[in-house]
Protein backbone atom coordinates (compact mmCIF):
# COMPACT_ATOMS: atom_id res chain seq x y z
CA UNK A 1 0.00 0.00 0.00
CA UNK A 2 1.58 2.92 1.29
CA UNK A 3 6.26 3.62 0.75
CA UNK A 4 7.14 6.16 3.51
CA UNK A 5 10.38 7.66 1.81
CA UNK A 6 12.42 10.15 3.56
CA UNK A 7 16.32 11.15 1.82
CA UNK A 8 18.53 11.92 5.10
CA UNK A 9 21.96 14.20 5.21
CA UNK A 10 23.15 15.25 8.68
CA UNK A 11 19.53 14.64 10.62
CA UNK A 12 18.45 12.75 13.52
CA UNK A 13 15.28 10.84 11.82
CA UNK A 14 14.34 9.23 14.89
CA UNK A 15 11.25 11.06 16.55
CA UNK A 16 10.04 10.90 12.83
CA UNK A 17 10.28 7.79 11.82
CA UNK A 18 8.54 6.49 14.88
CA UNK A 19 5.69 9.62 14.68
CA UNK A 20 4.97 8.45 11.00
CA UNK A 21 5.42 4.70 12.46
CA UNK A 22 2.96 4.79 15.25
CA UNK A 23 0.35 6.54 12.97
CA UNK A 24 0.82 3.84 9.55
CA UNK A 25 0.75 1.07 12.63
CA UNK A 26 -2.81 2.65 14.08
CA UNK A 27 -4.47 2.22 10.26
CA UNK A 28 -3.55 -1.02 10.14
CA UNK A 29 -2.13 -0.78 6.77
CA UNK A 30 0.57 -2.65 4.67
CA UNK A 31 3.17 0.16 4.87
CA UNK A 32 7.43 0.83 4.60
CA UNK A 33 9.60 3.06 5.96
CA UNK A 34 12.70 3.56 4.01
CA UNK A 35 15.71 5.98 4.64
CA UNK A 36 18.74 6.90 2.80
CA UNK A 37 21.51 8.43 4.14
CA UNK A 38 22.95 10.54 1.83
CA UNK A 39 26.60 10.25 2.68
CA UNK A 40 25.88 12.63 5.93
CA UNK A 41 29.13 14.30 6.86
CA UNK A 42 28.08 13.73 10.70
CA UNK A 43 28.51 9.96 11.89
CA UNK A 44 27.02 10.60 15.17
CA UNK A 45 23.58 11.26 13.21
CA UNK A 46 24.34 8.95 10.61
CA UNK A 47 24.89 5.68 13.40
CA UNK A 48 21.89 6.54 15.19
CA UNK A 49 19.18 6.59 12.12
CA UNK A 50 20.70 3.29 11.33
CA UNK A 51 20.55 1.75 15.02
CA UNK A 52 17.14 2.24 15.15
CA UNK A 53 15.28 -1.06 15.13
CA UNK A 54 11.07 -1.09 13.68
CA UNK A 55 9.37 -2.94 11.64
CA UNK A 56 9.00 -2.02 8.56
CA UNK A 57 11.93 0.28 8.46
CA UNK A 58 14.76 0.29 6.26
CA UNK A 59 17.70 2.57 6.45
CA UNK A 60 20.13 2.14 3.45
CA UNK A 61 23.84 4.33 2.92
CA UNK A 62 24.82 6.04 0.16
CA UNK A 63 28.54 5.45 -0.61
CA UNK A 64 28.65 8.38 -1.79
CA UNK A 65 26.75 12.34 -1.82
CA UNK A 66 23.55 12.00 -4.23
CA UNK A 67 22.16 15.12 -3.51
CA UNK A 68 18.57 15.38 -2.77
CA UNK A 69 16.47 14.75 -5.89
CA UNK A 70 19.21 11.85 -7.35
CA UNK A 71 18.42 10.16 -3.36
CA UNK A 72 14.54 10.62 -3.62
CA UNK A 73 14.95 9.03 -7.30
CA UNK A 74 16.99 6.18 -6.07
CA UNK A 75 14.37 5.58 -2.30
CA UNK A 76 11.73 4.92 -5.38
CA UNK A 77 13.40 2.27 -6.88
CA UNK A 78 13.88 0.83 -3.52
CA UNK A 79 10.06 1.39 -2.65
CA UNK A 80 7.74 -2.01 -2.94
CA UNK A 81 4.00 -0.26 -2.61
CA UNK A 82 2.05 1.70 -4.75
CA UNK A 83 2.22 4.83 -3.42
CA UNK A 84 5.12 7.23 -2.08
CA UNK A 85 4.76 9.56 1.08
CA UNK A 86 7.64 11.50 0.64
CA UNK A 87 9.04 13.41 3.56
CA UNK A 88 12.62 14.96 3.87
CA UNK A 89 14.37 14.45 7.30
CA UNK A 90 13.56 17.98 8.93
CA UNK A 91 9.96 17.60 8.84
CA UNK A 92 7.58 16.18 11.42
CA UNK A 93 3.99 15.81 11.00
CA UNK A 94 1.47 18.60 12.52
CA UNK A 95 -1.18 16.27 12.96
CA UNK A 96 -1.87 12.82 14.15
CA UNK A 97 -4.19 11.70 11.24
CA UNK A 98 -1.26 12.99 9.07
CA UNK A 99 -0.76 9.47 7.22
CA UNK A 100 -4.11 9.19 7.41
CA UNK A 101 -4.85 11.97 5.38
CA UNK A 102 -3.04 11.09 2.64
CA UNK A 103 -4.66 7.47 2.12
CA UNK A 104 -8.15 8.58 1.39
CA UNK A 105 -6.74 9.24 -2.02
CA UNK A 106 -6.13 5.97 -2.65
CA UNK A 107 -6.61 5.33 -6.60
CA UNK A 108 -6.59 8.91 -7.33
CA UNK A 109 -4.20 9.32 -10.64
CA UNK A 110 -3.12 12.88 -8.62
CA UNK A 111 -0.46 14.38 -6.53
CA UNK A 112 -1.56 15.30 -3.12
CA UNK A 113 0.53 18.04 -1.55
CA UNK A 114 0.40 18.49 2.41
CA UNK A 115 1.52 21.95 3.03
CA UNK A 116 4.36 23.34 5.36
CA UNK A 117 4.19 25.15 8.46
CA UNK A 118 6.79 27.00 10.74
CA UNK A 119 7.30 27.52 14.25
CA UNK A 120 7.76 29.89 16.66
CA UNK A 121 11.39 32.21 15.52
CA UNK A 122 13.71 30.38 18.76
CA UNK A 123 16.90 32.06 17.77
CA UNK A 124 17.19 35.26 14.87
CA UNK A 125 20.58 33.66 13.43
CA UNK A 126 17.44 31.70 11.75
CA UNK A 127 15.83 34.91 11.19
CA UNK A 128 16.13 35.20 7.38
CA UNK A 129 15.58 31.46 6.70
CA UNK A 130 12.41 31.64 8.62
CA UNK A 131 10.61 34.56 7.30
CA UNK A 132 11.36 33.71 3.87
CA UNK A 133 9.36 30.08 4.97
CA UNK A 134 6.72 32.33 7.03
CA UNK A 135 6.14 34.38 3.66
CA UNK A 136 6.62 32.12 0.26
CA UNK A 137 5.32 28.70 1.98
CA UNK A 138 3.58 28.80 4.44
CA UNK A 139 0.46 29.10 2.79
CA UNK A 140 -2.90 27.93 2.50
CA UNK A 141 -3.96 25.30 0.49
CA UNK A 142 -6.88 27.55 -1.46
CA UNK A 143 -3.77 29.93 -1.83
CA UNK A 144 -1.54 27.44 -3.37
CA UNK A 145 -4.36 26.08 -5.48
CA UNK A 146 -4.15 29.41 -7.34
CA UNK A 147 -0.87 28.04 -8.76
CA UNK A 148 -0.88 24.45 -8.11
CA UNK A 149 2.70 23.15 -9.68
CA UNK A 150 4.69 25.96 -8.72
CA UNK A 151 3.49 25.49 -5.39
CA UNK A 152 4.48 21.79 -5.00
CA UNK A 153 7.02 21.22 -2.11
CA UNK A 154 8.96 18.21 -2.19
CA UNK A 155 8.90 17.75 1.40
CA UNK A 156 6.27 16.77 1.92
CA UNK A 157 3.94 15.09 -1.02
CA UNK A 158 1.99 12.23 -2.17
CA UNK A 159 2.24 10.54 -5.40
CA UNK A 160 1.21 6.82 -6.92
CA UNK A 161 4.32 5.03 -7.50
CA UNK A 162 3.39 4.61 -11.31
CA UNK A 163 3.36 7.92 -11.76
CA UNK A 164 6.47 9.21 -10.07
CA UNK A 165 8.64 6.77 -11.97
CA UNK A 166 7.11 8.16 -14.87
CA UNK A 167 8.60 11.70 -13.80
CA UNK A 168 11.49 11.11 -11.82
CA UNK A 169 13.41 14.34 -10.04
CA UNK A 170 16.06 15.77 -12.38
CA UNK A 171 19.16 16.30 -10.55
CA UNK A 172 20.50 19.95 -11.77
CA UNK A 173 23.35 21.90 -12.04
CA UNK A 174 23.65 22.62 -8.31
CA UNK A 175 22.28 20.42 -5.43
CA UNK A 176 20.23 23.16 -4.29
CA UNK A 177 17.58 25.10 -5.90
CA UNK A 178 14.44 25.10 -8.79
CA UNK A 179 14.50 20.98 -8.19
CA UNK A 180 10.95 20.93 -7.16
CA UNK A 181 10.26 23.47 -10.10
CA UNK A 182 11.38 21.68 -12.75
CA UNK A 183 9.59 18.39 -11.33
CA UNK A 184 6.25 20.34 -10.48
CA UNK A 185 6.66 21.57 -14.60
CA UNK A 186 7.36 18.30 -16.12
CA UNK A 187 3.92 16.99 -14.08
CA UNK A 188 1.79 20.06 -15.48
CA UNK A 189 3.47 19.30 -19.20
CA UNK A 190 2.22 15.29 -18.24
CA UNK A 191 -1.25 16.90 -17.63
CA UNK A 192 -0.62 15.23 -13.85
CA UNK A 193 -3.58 16.93 -11.61
CA UNK A 194 -2.35 18.45 -8.34
CA UNK A 195 -4.48 19.18 -5.51
CA UNK A 196 -3.39 20.72 -2.24
CA UNK A 197 -4.48 19.93 1.32
CA UNK A 198 -4.59 20.62 4.70
CA UNK A 199 -1.76 18.45 6.18
CA UNK A 200 1.36 20.27 6.80
CA UNK A 201 4.82 19.58 8.26
CA UNK A 202 6.80 21.61 10.33
CA UNK A 203 10.17 22.88 8.66
CA UNK A 204 12.75 22.16 11.65
CA UNK A 205 15.94 22.36 10.57
CA UNK A 206 16.66 25.85 9.73
CA UNK A 207 19.80 27.43 8.34
CA UNK A 208 21.83 30.22 9.97
CA UNK A 209 21.32 33.19 7.51
CA UNK A 210 25.07 33.73 6.26
CA UNK A 211 24.76 29.48 5.73
CA UNK A 212 21.07 30.02 3.82
CA UNK A 213 22.25 33.01 1.70
CA UNK A 214 25.25 31.01 0.59
CA UNK A 215 23.03 28.35 0.01
CA UNK A 216 20.77 30.18 -2.09
CA UNK A 217 24.18 31.30 -4.37
CA UNK A 218 23.41 27.70 -5.84
CA UNK A 219 19.74 28.05 -6.53
CA UNK A 220 20.32 31.32 -8.49
CA UNK A 221 23.22 29.28 -10.34
CA UNK A 222 20.33 26.62 -11.51
CA UNK A 223 17.80 29.72 -12.26
CA UNK A 224 20.27 30.59 -14.85
CA UNK A 225 21.23 27.10 -16.13
CA UNK A 226 17.46 26.24 -16.48
CA UNK A 227 17.35 29.40 -18.27
CA UNK A 228 19.39 28.53 -20.80
CA UNK A 229 18.87 25.06 -21.13
CA UNK A 230 15.12 24.75 -20.86
CA UNK A 231 13.89 28.51 -21.83
CA UNK A 232 10.30 27.06 -21.74
CA UNK A 233 10.11 27.22 -18.42
CA UNK A 234 12.24 30.55 -18.01
CA UNK A 235 8.12 32.54 -17.69
CA UNK A 236 7.75 30.16 -14.59
CA UNK A 237 11.39 31.89 -13.11
CA UNK A 238 9.93 35.08 -11.25
CA UNK A 239 13.67 35.82 -10.75
CA UNK A 240 14.79 34.97 -14.16
CA UNK A 241 11.71 36.88 -16.02
CA UNK A 242 12.82 39.97 -14.20
CA UNK A 243 16.53 39.34 -15.27
CA UNK A 244 15.89 39.28 -19.09
CA UNK A 245 13.46 42.50 -18.83
CA UNK A 246 16.42 44.57 -17.63
CA UNK A 247 18.34 42.70 -19.58
CA UNK A 248 16.85 43.97 -22.72
CA UNK A 249 17.95 47.37 -21.19
CA UNK A 250 21.41 46.48 -20.75
CA UNK A 251 20.83 47.23 -17.26
CA UNK A 252 22.47 44.15 -16.19
CA UNK A 253 25.65 45.06 -16.44
CA UNK A 254 25.11 48.38 -14.44
CA UNK A 255 23.85 46.38 -11.56
CA UNK A 256 26.52 44.08 -11.57
CA UNK A 257 28.79 46.73 -11.68
CA UNK A 258 27.11 48.25 -8.15
CA UNK A 259 26.44 45.25 -6.71
CA UNK A 260 30.26 44.31 -4.76
CA UNK A 261 29.49 48.26 -3.30
CA UNK A 262 26.15 47.47 -1.84
CA UNK A 263 26.08 43.66 -1.23
CA UNK A 264 28.01 43.99 2.30
CA UNK A 265 25.44 46.30 3.09
CA UNK A 266 22.69 43.99 2.00
CA UNK A 267 24.20 41.14 3.87
CA UNK A 268 24.45 43.14 7.15
CA UNK A 269 20.51 43.17 7.17
CA UNK A 270 20.01 39.88 6.00
CA UNK A 271 21.69 38.50 8.71
CA UNK A 272 19.96 40.44 11.48
CA UNK A 273 17.51 40.26 13.61
CA UNK A 274 14.93 41.45 11.52
CA UNK A 275 16.10 41.11 7.53
CA UNK A 276 14.33 42.70 4.29
CA UNK A 277 12.45 40.52 2.28
CA UNK A 278 12.65 42.68 -0.24
CA UNK A 279 16.32 43.31 0.02
CA UNK A 280 16.77 39.93 -0.07
CA UNK A 281 15.18 39.92 -3.87
CA UNK A 282 17.32 42.55 -4.32
CA UNK A 283 20.35 40.16 -3.56
CA UNK A 284 19.55 37.67 -5.16
CA UNK A 285 18.88 39.82 -8.44
CA UNK A 286 22.75 41.31 -8.34
CA UNK A 287 24.06 38.32 -7.57
CA UNK A 288 22.43 36.85 -11.31
CA UNK A 289 23.64 40.29 -12.55
CA UNK A 290 26.90 39.05 -11.54
CA UNK A 291 27.13 35.97 -12.71
CA UNK A 292 29.46 35.32 -15.51
CA UNK A 293 27.92 33.55 -18.56
CA UNK A 294 29.60 30.14 -19.69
Amino acid sequence: MLSVLIPVYNWDITALVKQIHAQCSQLSVEFEILALDDFSTNLSVRNKNSELKLAHYTHHQSPKNLGNAEARNQLSRMAKYDYFLFLDCDVMPVGKEFVKRYLKFIGEPKIINGGIKYEDLKDEKFSLRWKFGKKHEEISPLESQKNPYLNIRGCNFFIPKEIFLQHPFKTLRASYGYVDTFFALSLEKAGVEVLHIDNPVFHLGLEENKVYINKFHQSIQNAKWLAKEYPEISGHLRLVVFYNQIRKFGLHQLIALIFPLVKPFIVNNLTSKNPSLFLFQVYKLGYLCALKDE
